[in-house]
């Protein structure tokens, strides 16, 4: 019975997108695409799971972003890292991030112009254990 309700309980998650506001202004979407749009501001991390983002010109997220089987187009700004699992990172040229990037089963596209403060990683940032 256990099992059954198990799976009737994560087929309803699944089905359904959720927008979940963390601790400390953090911003959890589950399962949809998200665009941050121009003048708005995330006060904390954005995580996405299962959903390409998108954060316009003159938007700003003042921690890291964090992607789960997405794309993410950067044209605005990110006061952290930006990781993003599964899924391509494209930084255009107004956009600004002031720390790392780094994309695992996917690509860091860069525009001329983009500002990145830290290192640009494709892949794991170490060698994998064999």
């Amino acid at each position: 019975m256990m099992k059954k309700l198990f799976l009737i309980v994560l087929l309803i998650l699944r089905a359904a997108p959720v927008l979940a506001d963390g601790p400390n202004g953090d911003v959890v979407i589950w399962g949809d695409n998200y665009t941050l749009k121009e003048g708005q501001k995330i006060d904390g991390e954005l995580l996405v799971y299962g959903g390409n983002v998108q954060l316009e010109n003159g938007s700003e997220v003042d921690s890291g972003v964090t992607v789960f089987g997405g794309n993410l187009d950067i044209y605005g700004e990110v006061d952290g890292d930006v990781t993003v699992w599964g899924g391509n990172v494209h930084i255009h040229s107004d956009a600004i991030v002031r720390g790392d990037v780094m994309s695992i089963g996917g690509n860091v596209n860069r525009d001329s112009g983009a500002d990145i403060r830290g290192r640009e990683i494709d892949g794991l940032p170490f060698e994998a254990p064999r």
